[in-house]
């Protein structure tokens, strides 16, 4: 559902953390099969998501086709309008999550509507042993963006799904997709299939200044991004204001002790605005949390 402080949540519009902006429409289940159900064949059993609302919205992004089989096909046919029964709900300010089980001529029937792909390369191998095809929706011209779906089966956080999507590029994509692509899908091309591009995602003047600066001293240019870690992240920005980075930048930027605290990160000192941003301390944050959820960072690959 989202929580409140440090990143924006752009389909929360009361957790946008002061951005001025119409929130995304995320729709997890537009077939409104969220009971299971699964055709095969033929739409009389879905009850669909609103065309005409969800092209009023500034994104529409729901998920679609997420798996492997005819079902996962049926349900894009069942929302493009091509079958009896069928509603149409591939317009341009759509984005669908998965995209998986889709043939070729599904997705450039999307790229040519200008629908996008968010694309969770880990959570859909971990689940199904595929993921979509992303060259071929490059190919086509459709937009990607990178998500991690969720943590259950998902990465841990974005750096890791870059590094999933990296894996998949270098061994099985031969190279396909450069390191700023990957990280465009990240940072610039996701806040365009989001409705955010006018705000946010790029390095231009009039954008807010939600910006990462990472350590660049063994890895340059994007591959710095595509190799980081969590001890790499230098600094971290959201409209200007200092998050969390290195302790002696954050000193440097004149963060205060009581808005900001130190705490070791796989062997560097960071400081993190747990105060200003949440009001209470990481130790008290974390005596809160149950003993089985994940930390707040790993050194390395997650266990």
């Amino acid at each position: 559902g989202g929580e409140g402080g440090f990143l924006r949540n752009l389909d929360k519009p009361n957790l946008l953390e002061g951005l001025p902006h119409e929130p995304a429409d995320y729709s997890t289940f537009p077939l409104g099969d969220s009971d299971g159900k699964m055709a095969t064949s033929g739409c009389e059993s879905y009850k669909f998501d609103d065309p005409d609302q969800a092209a009023s919205e500034i994104a529409y992004v729901p998920h679609v086709s997420e798996g492997i089989n005819d079902a996962a096909r049926n349900e894009f046919i069942c929302m493009a309008g091509i079958d009896e029964g069928s509603v149409d709900l591939v317009m341009p300010n759509a984005a669908f999550i998965h995209g998986i089980g889709v043939s070729t001529a599904d997705i450039g029937l999307m790229a040519a509507d200008g629908v996008g792909l968010v694309w969770s390369p880990r959570s859909n191998i971990s689940l199904y042993g595929m993921t979509a095809e992303a060259p071929i929706y490059d190919r086509q011209g459709a937009l990607i963006a990178l998500g991690s779906d969720w943590t259950a089966s998902g990465s841990v956080h974005i750096l890791r799904e870059i590094q999933c999507a990296a894996e998949l590029n270098a061994n099985h994509f031969d190279h396909y997709f450069s390191d700023a692509q990957l990280v465009a899908m990240a940072t610039s091309w996701a806040a365009d299939l989001l409705g955010f591009g006018d705000v946010i995602g790029s390095l231009v003047q009039g954008k807010l200044a939600d910006i990462a600066i990472f350590d660049g001293s063994e890895h340059g240019g994007h591959g710095a991004i595509v190799n980081g870690s969590v001890d790499s992240v230098a600094l971290v920005l959201r409209g200007g204001t200092a998050l969390y980075g290195d302790g002696a930048i954050l000193d440097a930027l004149g963060e205060s002790e009581s808005d900001c605290e130190r705490i070791d990160v796989c062997g560097t000192e960071k400081s993190i605005c747990t105060n200003r941003e949440l009001g209470t301390t990481v130790d008290a944050l974390e005596s809160e949390l149950e003993s089985d959820v994940y930390g707040l960072f790993f050194c390395g690959v997650p266990d």
